[in-house]
């Protein structure tokens, strides 16, 4: 036992006396202790802190999970020239080279452009629902809605050989393909959605017209104030990409009925009065009045001037009952606007309503011209009451 205790002492004292002043000396002229990090075999770091080069490590393998490894990070106790420490830098670049090697993979190719090198046919998927999510999210559709979603494009897997370097994420390729989609007029990838959709769509007032004797013919009184509904609908879509293809109701629901809106349309003759309400067929200058003319001949409307085919304006609501051609109106129409009150518009190029048509105020029926007696394009326009001509520049606006 006393044997014991001599030699632990001079061991201690040879290390004292010898070993420590050499790392003394060793520290001092630029030497340090440190560790000598293995990555798969290979040396990829000088380097104090061992915890900070496994740091380092598990990160990398964190960005890059597909990664096989067969050894992992092993160390070595070394005493190395400061010089030959490694820094942050140098020390990743290291790991990733010797982690970097050749594996099975499969390059993607949809319809004639190859998309890059994957992983695997998983890695491919994923980048699948990465394209599938976007369309989901610019449709404004909800995942839980989803009844299908499929790739329409020729999908092709080619088995290839490449370094883990050379290797994409999924993510990377999502992005070349927004890259690439924004300069291109169609997309690369076809992408077909069907799904449930619910939305709350207005509903629009109708208008309900009643007849009153109250007013003259072309005023409108607003008697009741019309008000939009709401309702909520439920309806399967089926989307390419942003372009709905069809739509099917499934259900609906109204949340608000609408109000129609209610106007009094008068029917007094007001034929006689100062009420002006005949609208205008064009904006031409009068060239020639209602009344008797120098050759001691009646006209029976006014001439208003135009170029060939103008529009004709319908002066008042009413019924097509007459279109026809005679040598003197040359190509005319005829409303009857009730009560006996009729228009006629003359020398037209072209007529655009037939018989029978409703005519609403202000409705092109025809187009200048200058057929029949005329020596120009411009309409000729009457206003007869029970067959008699009256001067409709007394009712115009």
């Amino acid at each position: 036992m006393k044997k014991r205790y001599i030699s632990i002492i001079k061991t201690s004292i040879i290390i004292s006396l010898f070993i420590i002043p050499l790392l003394v000396i060793y520290i001092n002229s630029g030497y340090n202790l440190a560790y000598a990090a293995y990555v798969e075999g290979n040396c990829v770091a000088y380097y104090k802190d061992k915890e900070k080069v496994t740091d380092i490590y598990n990160k990398i393998l964190d960005k890059n999970k597909d990664i096989k490894i067969n050894e992992g990070i092993k160390f070595e106790r070394i005493i190395t020239k400061t010089s030959s420490l490694n820094n942050y830098d140098s020390i990743v670049s290291n790991i990733k080279a010797s982690l970097d090697k050749e594996v099975d993979c499969l390059v993607l190719k949809i319809d004639e452009i190859n998309l890059g090198i994957l992983r695997d046919k998983d890695r491919c998927e994923d980048l699948f629902n990465l394209v599938k999510e976007h369309y989901i999210r610019v449709n404004d559709l909800n995942k839980e809605d989803i009844i299908n979603t499929s790739i329409n494009n020729n999908i092709y897997y080619i088995p290839y050989r490449a370094y883990e370097s050379q290797i994409k994420t999924p993510e990377e390729i999502y992005k070349v393909i927004k890259e690439l989609d924004s300069s291109k007029e169609n997309p690369i990838m076809s992408v077909n959605i069907i799904g449930i959709k619910n939305d709350i769509e207005d509903i629009k007032e109708d208008t309900t017209i009643k007849s009153t004797d109250e007013y003259y013919m072309g005023e409108f009184k607003v008697q009741e104030l019309g008000k939009e509904g709401k309702r909520r609908i439920e309806k399967q879509v089926n989307i390419t990409n942003a372009k709905v293809i069809s739509e099917t109701m499934i259900k609906e629901e109204i949340i608000e009925a609408p109000k129609n809106k209610v106007i009094l349309k008068g029917t007094k003759n007001p034929i006689g009065t100062t009420i002006s309400f005949l609208e205008r067929p064009s904006r031409g200058a009068i060239t020639s009045n209602f009344g008797a003319r120098w050759n001691n001949e009646s006209h029976h409307g006014v001439d208003i001037a135009g170029n060939t085919g103008d529009p004709i304006g319908a002066a008042l609501d009413g019924v097509v009952n007459k279109v026809g051609y005679d040598s003197i109106y040359g190509k005319y129409i005829k409303i009857d606007h009730g009560n006996g009150i009729e228009t006629l518009y003359g020398h037209c190029s072209s007529i655009i309503k037939g018989k029978g048509d409703t005519i609403k105020k202000g409705d092109v029926i025809g187009r200048v011209g200058s057929t029949g007696r005329s020596t120009g394009p411009h309409i000729h326009f009457e206003l007869r009451l029970n067959g008699k001509a009256e001067n409709p520049m007394t009712y115009m606006k």
